[in-house]
């Protein structure tokens, strides 16, 4: 039987981060929202991966900086796994870099990688700019879900990483699919999610991120809003 194919994955194993980047589209820089991940939950998507049969040809390891979850290493070993038994094509461990020496000498498990994205050369648009107060349309369907993978994390499934900022901060938490809820094999949501997002811009290119003008970061009105609403989350 030929095994059914799932989107990509992006598996945010936690937003806390070594770094506080302006524009970061997981927020960041402002503070982290949600949890880390259990190990619990990986090896609840590997075992889910088998028993639907469903192959994904590539899971990416983000954050937040994902080498800070207390079971980094652990949840390698799980996603290795389910490349071993032929469910997941490679597993990619997306990292800035900066926690790199104390992982030298440590070898990965198999189908496990690192690709690294320093600062210098990290491309960003302004994340807080809603396109609907600029007058400007999505011009879907955004590719993000499927470039750069369905989203993963604490809370369960999302169409992409960009929509967990993007669901918190604009109450579309129901957005959010249960992890033991069926695999996606598709998007949802965009329609409430990609108003309030300039990765639906099709005409508007990101910057390297030092080059990053301080408008950039600036948040639209309804960003404005919507961060004010929710200071609490962001409070130490």
């Amino acid at each position: 039987a030929i095994m059914q194919l799932m989107p990509r994955v992006e598996l945010n194993a936690t937003l806390r981060c070594t770094l506080k980047c302006k524009g970061c589209n997981r927020l960041c820089d402002l503070g982290p929202i949600l949890e880390d991940m259990p190990l619990a939950d990986i090896e609840t998507l590997v075992r889910k991966m088998r028993e639907e049969d469903k192959h994904c040809n590539r899971i990416k390891l983000v954050g937040g900086e994902p080498t800070v979850h207390p079971q980094f290493l652990e949840m390698c070993e799980v996603l290795s796994d389910g490349y071993n038994s032929g469910h997941i094509g490679k597993i990619v461990v997306n990292t800035n870099g900066t926690t790199q020496k104390q992982f030298e000498g440590v070898t990965l498990p198999s189908g496990v990688s690192w690709k690294f994205s320093p600062t210098r050369k990290k491309k960003h648009r302004p994340f807080l700019w809603s396109p609907r107060d600029l007058g400007l349309v999505s011009k879907g369907p955004c590719k993000m879900p499927r470039v750069c993978g369905v989203s993963l994390d604490v809370k369960g499934w999302l169409p992409c990483s960009a929509a967990i900022a993007i669901a918190q901060m604009f109450d579309l938490e129901q957005l959010y699919k249960p992890l033991d809820g069926p695999l996606p094999t598709d998007v949802w949501g965009m329609d409430e999610l990609c108003p309030d997002c300039m990765f639906g811009v099709a005409d508007y290119h990101g910057c390297k991120l030092v080059d990053m003008p301080a408008m950039a970061t600036m948040p639209s009105p309804r960003w404005a809003d919507a961060l004010w609403r929710h200071r609490k989350i962001f409070q130490a």
